[in-house]
Parts: C-alpha cells; structure tokens; sequence
C-alpha cells in the first residue's frame, strides 16, 4: 500500500512537471518555468506561471498572471483580461499591443499593493467592463478535474490529511509563518545545493517535489473550507472527510477564478501547503530526524 501511495504521489508530480504546461479546458498553468504563447495561438482562458516568465505574441481571452517572473507584451499581442505580475514587471516591447484590462505590478519592495511606480505605458492601458471569463463548461470540467483528484487524494491519504487538517486549524499563524520562511529560504538552498555540484541531484529533487506543497495546500484549504461551510448548509451535518474536501476544494477553485483577488489564491494555498508540512510533519508531529543516543543517554 505504501508503494502504491509512492508511485500515485510521483505519477502527480510528473503531471504537473514534466509536461510543458497544463491546460485545463482552454486555461494555460505552469508551475516552473516560462510560458509563450505564439502569434499564431489564441487561449480562451487564464495563462498563469508560478516562477517563471510569460511572453505573449498571440492573443489570451483571459487573465494572465506571473509569480516570481515578467511578462512580456510583443507585437500585435492581444490580452482580453488583467495582467497582475507579483515579484516581476509588465513590459511592453511593442506599441502595437492591446490590453483590454488592467495592469499591476506586485514588486519585492511592496508586497501588499500594486505599484504606482511603473511607467504609465505599462500601468494602465484601458479598461472594459463588458469583458467576463468564460463560466461555461470549461470551469465545470476543471471542478470535475479537481474533485476526481481530491477524491483520489484524500482516499489514499485521508489519516494523514485530517492530521494535517486538524494541525492548520489550530496553529495557523504557526504554519503560515513556518510557510513563508520556508519558501523564501527554498531559492538559497537550491542555489547553495548548485554550487556544490555534488549536490545538483538533490536540487532537482527538491525541484520536483515542489508540486506536493502545493497539492497539500489546496486539500487542507479545501478541508478547512468545507469543515466551515458545511454546517451552515445542513446543522446536523455528519462528518464526512471526502466530502468536506470535494466540496470546500470546488470553492477554492472558483475562488481562483474570481477577478482581482483570484492571483492571490495559489500563493496562499502553497504557502499554507509548505507550512503544515514543515510544522506538523506531514501530520505525525514527530521530529524530522532522530536522536541517536549517545553515550550520556540513559534507557529506563
């Protein structure tokens, strides 16, 4: 059983990795590294990349959000949606670009604000109220997409989810802090780990595995959310671990659909992921390493 979970985790992480990116009905996500979308390729939803670039030469009927990365604006691109980069800049490389939404820049130096400090050119193009995301089948296919992987998730992991679940819920300040730190050391340690060169394999590693934080995150957020909201559709509600996660991870989703909060969804859900990780160690509260018993220790 425990091979079978092993090889479901891995199977996870080569689907979100290894492919170049992963569509979901006409929406475009990339976990690490750089997206383009080409003059001739049209994307009738949202282009979203955590660490890395996106450069648009065609045309995105959607939002497009960069964490940790630029996006660049070529000839004739044509965005029908808002442009957010956190950590980076919206950098036009051509006049000839239409922008039918708004820009914002998140930088290192302020964080909790879009910036005004960037060139009007690249701040604010124009805004149309008229423009809307498509809600249609292609949201209800990636609902079924993501409670078919809940489903599987929690029925493979579910003692250690309602552990994890249960650990959130009472130290969440804990875990969100413990979160943050450990995704700001992550680039320093693969950086020391690269530079050492015997330790590139266990960076690559580490790069691998970066998928699980952000898997976990969204089972314990959606957890968290279905354990609330549950009772305030039905009192006597029995609990249901499955459910509550289907339910409270379908809600999550189109909390990341919504406009201009929906980019903060993800960093949040891989934050709080990274964190309860590294609190409550995958639930078991044990320490990651143990003491080995020396010879002041003393056996009772």
């Amino acid at each position: 059983m425990k091979m079978f979970k092993l090889l479901v985790v891995t199977i996870l992480c080569i689907i979100l990795i290894a492919l170049p990116s992963t569509a979901f009905a006409g929406e475009v996500i990339k976990l690490t590294g750089n997206i383009e979308i080409q003059n001739n390729e049209e994307i009738n939803g949202d282009v979203v990349a955590l660490t890395g670039d996106i450069k648009i030469l065609g045309k995105v009927n959607g939002n497009v959000t960069a964490f940790k990365g630029n996006i660049y604006l070529e000839d004739n691109a044509i965005v029908n949606g808002d442009l957010v980069a956190i950590a980076g800049r919206v950098i036009k490389n051509s006049e000839n670009v239409t922008i039918n939404g708004k820009i914002s820049e998140i930088t290192n130096r302020n964080f909790n604000r879009a910036t005004d400090s960037a060139p009007s050119a690249q701040r604010e193009v124009r805004y149309v109220n008229n423009y809307s995301p498509n809600w249609g089948g292609g949201v209800i296919v990636q609902l079924l997409g993501l409670a078919a992987l809940t489903l599987i998730g929690l029925s493979l992991f579910g003692k250690s989810m309602e552990n994890m679940h249960r650990w959130f819920s009472s130290n969440i300040g804990q875990v969100i802090l413990k979160g943050l730190l450990g995704w700001f050391a992550l680039p320093f340690l693969l950086i020391a780990l690269v530079i050492t060169i015997i330790g590139i394999p266990v960076a690559a590693i580490l790069i691998f595995l970066i998928p699980i934080p952000i898997i976990i995150g969204l089972w314990i957020v959606g957890l968290f959310t279905g354990n609330k909201v549950l009772p305030l559709i039905k009192k006597d509600w029995e609990k249901n671990l499955i459910l509550e996660g289907v339910i409270g991870v379908s809600i999550i989703w189109l909390a990341i659909k919504a406009p201009f909060i929906g980019f903060l969804v993800v960093p949040i859900i891989a934050i709080i992921g990274l964190g309860v990780i590294l609190d409550s160690k995958f639930g078991t509260g044990n320490p990651w390493f143990n003491k080995k018993k020396g010879d002041g220790d003393h056996v009772s």
